[in-house]
Order: C-alpha cells, then structure tokens, then sequence
C-alpha cells in the first residue's frame, strides 16, 4: 500500500504561488511577499488579519505608478496568520467542576 504524501504548510504555500506562475503570459501572477505579522507600515491595524494587507497602498491609490508594486496587474501571497479567540468571561458559578442539580 503507497503511503500518501505528506503536505506540509510549506508545501501548499509553494504549491498554491506555483500554480499562479505558472498561468499562460497573459494571466500570469507575480509572487508577492506576505506581510509581517505586525505590520510596521500600516498603523491602522494591529496585526495582519488578511492576505491582502500588502496590497493596501494600491486599492488606495497611494502606490507610485512607476514603482513596481505600481506596476502589478496579477499578484499572489501566501499570509502567516494567527490564530485568536476571544471568550467571554466565566461568571461565578460557571464551568470548572462538578454542577450540582438542586431540587426545591
């Protein structure tokens, strides 16, 4: 019996940007790098919550035309992300414990 092949986090990182390299030239995507997970540019957010952060200066319009991030038609990332759960607060009497069922 073949065992399966082990897909790593990596491996679909690198899976996934070369299946947009590899598009015909005219829809070929340019790999751009993942933003930091606390973004330094951008003192509107905390952490990076989206693959797109990167891209922000272009749907704003701040980017240079003439740089390359100006230029980009078709990009591809892959984003890091963490992993956040918010729970609301045990009240007293809540979780931990056996419950007790009271009969009046």
């Amino acid at each position: 019996m073949d065992v399966p092949p082990v897909w790593t986090a990596a491996r679909v990182r690198e899976d996934f940007i070369n299946f947009f390299e590899s598009k015909s030239q005219s829809q070929s995507h340019t790999p751009w790098p993942s933003s930091r997970e606390v973004p330094v540019y951008d003192p509107a957010i905390l952490f990076a919550n989206a693959g797109m952060n990167p891209f922000k200066p272009a749907f704003l319009g701040t980017a240079a035309p003439d740089s390359q991030f100006g230029r980009l038609r078709r990009a591809c990332n892959t984003q890091k992300r963490i992993r956040a759960e918010a729970q609301r607060p045990r009240r007293r009497g809540e979780g931990g414990g056996r419950r007790r069922i009271m009969d009046r």
